[in-house]
């Protein structure tokens, strides 16, 4: 069976920064290359999906969206050199005349009708409505992870089944009769192949968005407090998008923050830390289920993560606070037990790989798609 998956590249402010210092060489290349270079990147899911459903016998392939370098040399593949043509005409339309044609969603007809999918699968935040995909319903499977805040012009109405891992979203759905399947988030065993591992070069690490944004006030305000109760002695650096007057609201987090990183880069910098600090997102709902607790314990490093009921299987791979103090106390205890902390964060890496390998988690979903493809269209 055929798999098209359509997804992010995130953040975007760090994938665009990589294309403009390869930007010469970029320039040369056809889309196939780009899209593998974009995948030896290793950022969000990269082919994690594509490369292990393959395994298990399926035609699986990733179209990235809301990259304009990406989708350029994507559209030149599929409309060759009238792709210009159609740049042009979609522009002066949407300036001077109808301006809410959308050429992405022409170029993703186009790629459908191509490319034939059994299975569409789309992330949820593919920067296209939802509403969009519902005219492929006839002939494919349309299927929708969700695992973030509900973005804008989303609907599961729109789709045959929602995958989560979030229970209240399962709830949600299925109260409303919508099909709905959890999922959970792993780790490709590739990376650790891949990344340089060297000695632990930083105390204390954090990737993520924080500042005022909607559901990051709260995490902001407990590191810019807990690098206050930390002080000097203790090193704690940052990676990740800032929002709102930040530096000026929380100055020893400015310092601390070292850019953006993402992909490979941010593999290499969790291999590299003694402790990484973990926070859940708002519709997450106070369940640890963000795909930083698998990055972290698949590369053998040691998390540190606000306490949630939901880790009750996790207590032996991993440690929790539920307080500045706590955590301070912790994360002292930590950096000066390295043989303690290291055993944990190994046998954390030996569970991830074990069970959340995404090898053994693209198989179930392998198995699910063709019974609901099957069920959809009265296959026997």
């Amino acid at each position: 069976m055929k798999l098209l998956k359509f997804d992010t590249l995130y953040p975007a402010d760090y994938i665009n920064s990589k294309i403009r210092d390869n930007f010469s060489e970029i320039q040369k290349m056809s889309y196939e290359e780009f899209h593998k270079w974009v995948i030896s990147l290793r950022m969000n899911f990269s082919d994690f999906y594509s490369y292990n459903l393959s395994v298990h016998g399926w035609d699986a392939k990733e179209i990235f969206l809301g990259n304009r370098v990406y989708l350029d040399k994507c559209g030149n593949r599929y409309f060759g050199g009238l792709f210009f043509l159609y740049k042009l005409f979609y522009k002066i339309m949407n300036k001077y005349f109808l301006k809410n044609i959308s050429l992405n969603e022409r170029l993703l007809k186009k790629i459908i009708k191509i490319e034939k999918p059994d299975v569409i699968y789309v992330r949820e935040q593919s920067t296209i409505r939802s509403k969009f995909w519902e005219q492929f319903k006839d002939n494919c499977l349309l299927v929708s992870r969700m695992d973030c805040g509900i973005p804008k012009d989303w609907s599961p109405l729109s789709f045959d089944l929602i995958y989560t891992n979030i229970n209240s979203y399962k709830d949600f759905f299925e109260a409303n009769n919508i099909k709905t399947l959890s999922n959970s988030n792993g780790f490709d065993k590739r990376i650790t192949d891949e990344i340089q591992f060297s000695t632990k070069i930083y105390d204390i690490t954090f990737i993520g968005g924080l500042g005022d944004y909607y559901g990051f006030v709260d995490r902001t305000n407990f590191y810019e407090k807990l690098l206050a109760e930390l002080g000097n002695q203790i090193k704690f650096y940052w990676w990740g998008y800032k929002t709102g007057d930040f530096d000026k609201k929380y100055p020893l987090l400015a310092k601390s923050h070292r850019g953006q990183a993402g992909g490979r880069e941010m593999f290499e910098i969790y291999a590299q830390s003694k402790i990484v600090m973990n926070d859940y997102g708002v519709a997450a709902n106070g369940k640890a289920v963000n795909q930083r607790i698998f990055e972290v314990l698949g590369v053998g490093s040691f998390l540190l993560t606000r306490y949630s009921e939901s880790l009750i299987d996790w207590k032996d791979f991993l440690d929790t606070y539920n307080n500045v103090e706590e955590c301070v106390e912790k994360i002292n205890f930590y950096i000066n037990n390295d043989l303690v902390r290291e055993d944990i964060a190994s046998k954390g890496q030996e569970w991830v790989l074990k069970k959340y390998n995404y090898r053994g988690l693209l198989g179930q979903i392998s198995d699910e798609l063709i019974s609901h493809y099957n069920s959809k269209f009265k296959i026997q």
